[in-house]
């Protein structure tokens, strides 16, 4: 797996790039199909060596989507920490197992996964699991498990939305109660049936005929999505899945809209800057994000008084303001808000 992305991203990537293993991944490699159904021990078996081989090749980690994957059982999760547990500088990202009313339960499973494998594990995109009543909760577990010595971080994207294949376990039956919306809140963005307002029927039609067709969920609480954002530790990331040019903004929105956020609320552009920069950086032991001597030139160079988000989810990929130069590894890449020169992105590879 790794080599496969290393071949394929060794010739000039765009950007600096590390890879995690999806646990899905693993799962598919060894026969594990069902997602609804856990592993066998054999099947676990088998993945610890193709985990451990890719892990040598440099991949930075390892990435659970639970809530994709819900058949997934708590001994091919500890079995599979165990094997990570074994490198030094890698993590465990966790897209937990649920969201809505059932996230604190969600937050604690990762929280675990940490205690006893000793591997930091970072909670993926918390605002968007906990946004229903639960966000003040899911943080104070996290800094009490912090306090207690416990290595588990979290991320934010800054949008009050999220996205998903429209037959994905998700949106399986019960899912409205689940968050609280009903299918008034969902926007098809992709596929067949994008733009076509949701009745029951249309809405179990698109599950069968175009499971791969994202859905923009207009479900969170955005006072919640706020309170993870402005968490000193958190980090900002964009959950982006890039499919032409449809889809959710937060593909080339999400840093200057969430600085804007953290502006807003009262922070310096220094302090808004780190959740974008050196705190995403240090979770992932990364020297990037700063600007200090001997490190690689990572710049971007920006109008403060234009750098705006200008996305928006029927142009998802409509460029941001006020992004005057960009320059990465040392090579201007943008200039004047416009791309102009060669790739000069690198492979980041764990230690």
């Amino acid at each position: 797996m790794m080599k496969v992305y290393k071949d394929w991203f060794s010739q000039n990537p765009v950007l600096n790039m590390g890879f995690m293993i999806g646990a899905t991944t693993l799962r598919k490699a060894v026969g594990a199909d069902d997602r609804y159904s856990p592993a066998t021990s054999e099947q676990v078996g088998m993945m610890e060596p193709l985990l451990e081989e890719n892990l040598h090749e440099g991949a930075l980690g390892l990435s659970f989507g639970l809530e994709y994957a819900p058949g997934t059982s708590r001994d091919e999760l500890f079995r599979l920490a165990q094997v990570v547990s074994r490198f030094k500088h890698r993590f465990i990202s966790i897209h937990v197992r649920y969201d809505g009313r059932r996230s604190p339960e969600a937050v604690a499973e990762a929280i675990e996964i940490s205690r006893r494998s000793g591997v930091r594990v970072q909670v993926s995109h918390l605002g968007s699991m906990t946004a229903f009543g639960h966000s003040s909760e899911a943080i104070r577990m996290i800094e009490q498990a912090r306090r207690e010595g416990v290595d588990v971080t979290f991320d934010v994207y800054p949008y009050y939305a999220f996205a998903a294949r429209i037959g994905s376990a998700v949106f399986d039956p019960g899912f409205e109660q689940r968050l609280g919306k009903g299918l008034e809140s969902l926007e098809v963005s992709t596929g067949r049936f994008k733009g076509v307002p949701l009745t029951a029927e249309l809405f179990a039609r698109a599950r069968e005929e175009d499971p791969d067709a994202y859905v923009i969920a207009h479900v969170m609480n955005p006072e919640e999505v706020d309170l993870c954002l402005l968490h000193k530790d958190s980090a900002i990331a964009s959950d982006a899945v890039l499919r032409g040019d449809e889809g959710h903004p937060r593909a080339a929105g999400t840093f200057p809209r969430g600085i804007g956020i953290l502006r807003k609320a009262g922070l310096s552009w220094p302090e808004a800057v780190r959740h974008a920069t050196s705190r995403p950086a240090e979770m992932i032991w990364h020297r990037g994000g700063r600007i200090i001597e001997g490190a690689n030139a990572e710049l971007v160079v920006i109008d403060p008084d234009s750098y705006e988000d200008r996305g928006r989810f029927g142009a998802p990929l409509t460029a941001p303001g006020g992004v005057k130069w960009v320059v990465l590894n040392g090579v201007i890449v943008v200039e004047g808000g416009e791309i102009v020169g060669p790739s000069s992105g690198r492979i980041l590879l764990g230690e």
